[in-house]
């Protein structure tokens, strides 16, 4: 397979990449040696400056429509059992209800590894990359 950039790791850094210099034109191909499920999410919230990211690709509403419940609280209680005593709590606003810090118009977003990939991925394959799942890169020659 030829192709002029090649992008190893379909998590969510070679996700943005491919749907990124798809986006610009740029012809890509990203391999995944796995079938790009995610079984245990390695992030949980989405920072300001990726958030800024995916209101430039136009994708900010698939990450709100993809991670949790944005009109429930985000509290952290610390509890003895979930029917057992509250030692304490530390309140968060809903996610819909936070607001943004003043040196953006986005803010942080609680979106797990396992909903924001699969909507990165959508993001590249609408941004024409060529990604390629369970495929390992061996070696690689470059012409």
């Amino acid at each position: 397979m030829k192709t002029p950039v090649l992008i190893v790791g379909g998590g969510p850094i070679g996700l943005a990449l491919a749907g990124d210099l798809g986006f610009r034109g740029v012809d890509c191909t990203l391999i995944e040696r796995t079938d790009g499920k995610v079984q245990q999410p390695k992030m949980d919230m989405i920072g300001i400056r990726t958030m800024e990211y995916c209101r430039r690709w136009g994708i900010v509403p698939w990450v709100h429509e993809a991670g949790y419940n944005r009109a429930y609280p985000q509290d952290c209680a610390w509890v003895t059992t979930l029917s057992g005593y509250e030692f304490g709590r530390e309140v968060f606003p809903a996610p819909q209800d936070e607001k943004s810090p003043p040196q953006s118009p986005q803010k942080r977003e609680r979106c797990p590894q396992n909903f924001f990939d699969p909507v990165l991925r959508r993001f590249a394959e609408r941004s024409a990359a060529r990604l390629v799942y369970e495929t390992e890169l061996v070696g690689f020659v470059r012409a």
